[in-house]
Parts: C-alpha cells; structure tokens; sequence
C-alpha cells in the first residue's frame, strides 16, 4: 500500500470511529476511548504527516458525518432549498479549528525534535485546548462566543452515566484529559509494544471504572415527581388557529387527568402553544375551568409579547393565572436573533426568518418556579442550556434552586441521534453539576436525579 495514503486511511477511520460513538451511544459509547488512537499513533510513527491538510481532511470527514442530521433541519425550516448546504459549510468552518489543532500540535512537538515526552505534552495539550474550543467558543462567528456541544466527547459516556460517577468530585476536563491520555498511552503502546505504556493507558480508565464497580448511593425519587403529568404537542400543532390549538391541549389535560388523577403538575415543552398565551386569557380560563384544579401548575412554553418586544417564553400557570414568566436568554442564532454583521448579508439574513420579526433576549437573571415547597426550578429553555454561556453552567451549581426546568423543541431535530445527544447533555450535566434535571421534549419528559438515574414521566 501506498506510504502516502497510510495516514489518510488511518484519519478517515478515526474520524468513524469518534462518529459511531456519538451516533450509538446506548451500545458504542467506549469508542470514545479509541477514536483519537490512529491520530496519536500517526503523531509517533509518521509525525510530519499530521499537517494542516491532513487535520482539516479529519475535520471535514468528522462533521460531514456528524452534521449530517440537520440537512433536514435546514431543509424543512429554512426559506431555500439551497440551504442544505449550510451543513457542509459549517463542517467546513468547524475544519478549520481541526486543521489548526493538527498544525499546533504537530509543530510544537517538532520543536522538540518529536521526542516521547514532547509528543505527548503537546498533543495533550493541544487537543484538550481543541475540545474545549469547539465546545465552548467555536460558533462565534455566528455573534456569541458560544461553542458547539454535541460533539463533546464525554456525551456518549453519558448513556451509562455511573462511567462518570468522578464527575461529581471534579470538573468535566479532567474526564476529557484522562479520554485523551488512555489514547496516547495506548498509541504509544502499539508505536513501541512496552508493557508500562498500556498499565498506563490502563490506569487512566480507573476513575470511570469506578463508579461501575462501587455501589453508587441510593437515591429516592421525591414524591413530587410522581405526581408530575406530561403532554406532548405534537398533535395540536398540526393546527394552524389558536383555539384548535388550545382544544387540542384541552383535551389532552382531560386524559391525562382521566390516568393520573393525582397529579399536581404538568409539563410541556418550549413553544407548545404557538401564540401569545399572555395575550389569551381565555385560553388559559378553558383549560383550568374544565380540566385542571386551581391547586395544578401548569408549566408551558409558548411565546410572549411586551409591546413591539416579542420572547421566547416558559409560563408558570398556577389557579388559572399567570404567576410568573421566564424569558429565554441565550437565542439561537439566525432562526430566533441575527448578529448585526449577518443582518447585512440578505440571504441570510431572510433565511430562516422573513423581514425583521426576530425575538428578544430575556434578562439572565435567577428566575425560580415552584414544582413544590420542598423543590425550586431553575428554568432554561433549549439553547439556554446547550449552547448557553459558561456563566450559565456555573448558575446551575448555585443554591437558591433543586433542579433544572430544561424545555426543548427536539421535535425540530427530525433525526433521532441529535435528540439522544441533547439527552445525554442533560445527564451529563446532572452529575457533573450535582443538580436534578427535569427535562421536557416533545416526545417525552424525564427526571434526571444527581447520579444520573432516569425516571420517564
């Protein structure tokens, strides 16, 4: 076989193997272990092969792959058919940073004349600054210093989340740099077939190991969470008037109080009523006149306006008022807010969205909702979550609330493997933060408890 090709071969089946780990996370989540190995293996048998070139050949491969799935996103919500290319773009964008990380690391080991240690200092390195990158600064250009999250390594990891049981004692980095230090060792292993590098690689695995091994503590389900009910949207959204929409809710309360005729709260995920429920109180009045008790909260996403301001909203609904709203802060670029650079592109600026009727950012301020006496919520909505500012991860480890309130619109998402990874940022989340997550999607609703036990509503 061509010498040439060797690298590129080996490349191309590091970038499946990191997709396969995201793609099957339930049966194919110990990939994540592996796919950085032909990469680090390259890096100590043929050095001057990891170009900018070859990164971005990687890069381009990876997200190809992984971006795949919003084709029909972009194709079913956008205003152009040639939208379905905004993929391709991306994963070429995103390349980029893959191609800088390879040029980076590869260069700085050179320095050093690619000796053992400086191979291994500088790939470390560089690769966790890479990861770190794509997952928290790499969609800037789209006008937030925001990052991408689902291509983070540790999601798949997540589906067994008792693999990341040491997460509650230290950040996710440290989870990241043991992933990267397990395939340099066993890279250097099969580079140099010395025992001492695979005990190595061996004895990075030990702290997710751990958490199968020991007994994790046991964790009771408050009572309140049993007494929370689910509705799913989808079927009054195949209307287009308000009142069919409100009906269509109506009488999915009427069943669900028929089943469950305990409970106290229902949850429905973002943008379930499509109007401005702040402006029909009569909706409102159907709904706790004929099916709900005064004593029942309803927590419901659907949109607000304040004047010419219009917001992406989670309602808290208590005896059939209002008690109190949060605003969604952290917008998604280009289908909810433009940045004012892309406002003067007009293709894009009128891709998503005709004329100028974006929405408004809500104050990122510490609103809580009432699930209980006993349980405060903390509400996020979608992005706020996923692709939200560090600064709303360290609000997630504050006091003054017990669980996250997540809503999202994974009906957008027609392919299921992006469902599953904004899932398993919610677990992820839930033991790395020490913090119960109640997250609510249009398919189902579920309690993440703190040790990452799942609990369908």
């Amino acid at each position: 076989m061509n010498n040439k090709r060797v690298p590129f071969i080996l490349l191309f089946f590091s970038a499946i193997l990191g997709n396969l780990a995201l793609l099957y996370p339930a049966i194919l989540s110990w990939l994540v272990f592996f796919y950085l190995i032909p990469i680090f293996y390259l890096a100590f048998t043929q050095p001057y092969a990891l170009s900018f070139k070859a990164g971005f050949f990687w890069g381009v491969i990876f997200f190809l792959i992984h971006l795949s799935g919003f084709v029909f996103l972009f194709y079913e919500q956008a205003n152009s058919a040639l939208s379905i290319i905004i993929p391709i773009i991306i994963s070429a964008y995103f390349a980029l940073y893959t191609g800088v990380w390879f040029f980076l690391a590869s260069h700085t080991a050179c320095v050093f004349k690619h000796s053992i240690t400086s191979t291994i200092v500088s790939w470390t390195i560089w690769t966790y600054l890479y990861i770190t990158w794509m997952r928290y600064g790499s969609l800037w250009i789209f006008g937030k210093f925001v990052g991408y999250p689902f291509s983070y390594p540790l999601l798949p990891l997540a589906h067994n989340a008792k693999m990341l049981y040491f997460l509650r004692f230290c950040p996710k980095s440290i989870g990241v740099f043991l992933i990267i230090l397990f395939s340099l060792f066993i890279a250097l292993f099969f580079s140099f077939l010395k025992k001492r590098h695979l005990l190595l690689a061996i004895a990075t695995l030990v702290p997710f190991l751990y958490g199968t091994v020991v007994v994790p503590e046991k964790q009771s389900t408050p009572e309140a969470i049993k007494k929370i009910g689910y509705i799913s949207p989808i079927k009054a959204q195949k209307y287009n008037h308000p009142i069919d929409v409100a009906q269509e809710i109506f009488y999915s309360m009427v069943t669900l109080i028929e089943k469950k005729p305990n409970i106290k709260v229902i949850v429905m995920p973002e943008s379930s009523y499509t109007f401005f429920l702040n402006e029909r109180q009569d909706m409102i009045d159907m709904w706790y006149a004929n099916a709900l008790d005064d004593d029942i909260s309803l927590f419901i996403g659907a949109p607000y306006r304040d004047g010419k301001k219009i917001y992406n909203s989670l309602y808290w609904i208590k005896g059939g008022r209002i008690q109190n709203v949060y605003h969604k802060t952290n917008l998604m670029a280009f289908t909810e807010y433009i940045s004012s650079f892309w406002q003067k592109v007009p293709y894009i600026k009128n891709l998503f969205i005709d004329g100028d009727d974006w929405l408004s950012h809500g104050k990122d301020c510490l609103i809580t909702f009432d699930l209980c006496k006993q349980i405060k919520l903390k509400p996020l909505i979608c992005s706020d979550f996923f692709i939200g500012k560090r600064k709303m991860g360290k609000q997630l480890t504050k006091d003054n609330f017990s669980a996250a309130l997540i809503i999202v619109n994974d009906q957008a998402f027609p392919v299921k493997y992006l469902r599953d990874l904004m899932f398993l940022s919610a677990k992820l989340e839930a033991v790395n933060r020490q913090k119960d997550m109640l997250y609510v999607g249009y398919y189902f609703a579920a309690w993440i408890n703190k040790s990452g036990s799942v609990l369908i509503l």
